[in-house]
């Protein structure tokens, strides 16, 4: 409810029938509105055909890159305040829209990350996030080739420079970083970047949750 406090977005698809959730924290900024606040920052990661601008919509980014199964589902965003006290949570469905499925789809525990790194240098200071339902035929061997896929990317990350940064062209008050709950602190994103190369996330094998 003021300004430096941290905020939980939690974003959950379905796969394949695999459940698929991702967890983003992000900070208040002076920027941020006086009410309505969960809301507000669901509307800014997730504004759909709302915004203009395809380059200021962060999860369309997010769902192009999403393009490895012809069985999707929306399940919904959900956003409430983790600290410095714990908030009543916001949900709502997605808007974006998923684009036509390329193939079949590698499974969905291969991943890509996206990886934010902050000033602290330390493992607190890092974080990121996975991506599944990548195109089987974006691949080679173990690693991401498809210009597409890569080009879509590249814009996820500008989407979230675009709106979650400080610097950013439609800055929306909410700055993405990463929450130690070590410390008890949050770091606000300095570098976005991805990896190319695959990796597995276990626990979004069948049977073994998300």
């Amino acid at each position: 409810m003021a300004v430096g406090d941290v905020y939980q977005l939690t974003r959950h698809v379905i796969l394949n029938g695999q459940d698929h959730v991702n967890v983003l924290h992000f900070q208040e900024t002076a920027g941020a509105p006086a009410q309505d606040k969960e809301e507000f920052l669901a509307f800014a990661f997730d504004p759909g055909t709302a915004e203009p601008v395809a380059a200021n919509r962060p999860d369309e980014k997010f769902t192009s890159i999403q393009r490895g199964y012809t069985s999707v589902a929306k399940v919904g965003l959900s956003v409430r305040r983790i600290f410095p006290t714990v908030g009543e949570t916001y949900q709502r469905q997605l808007t974006s829209t998923f684009s036509a499925a390329v193939d079949d789809g590698l499974p969905t525990f291969c991943q890509q990350k996206v990886l934010l790194a902050t000033d602290l240098i330390s493992r607190s200071g890092r974080g990121g996030f996975h991506i599944g339902g990548i195109p089987e035929t974006y691949t080679t061997g173990n690693v991401v080739t498809h210009a597409t896929q890569i080009l879509r990317l590249d814009d996820l990350i500008t989407a979230i420079i675009n709106v979650h940064t400080a610097s950013g062209s439609a800055f929306a008050g909410y700055v993405i970083g990463v929450f130690s709950r070590l410390l008890l602190e949050f770091n606000a994103a300095t570098v976005l970047s991805y990896t190319t190369n695959l990796g597995s996330m276990v626990s979004r094998r069948l049977g073994q949750g998300t």
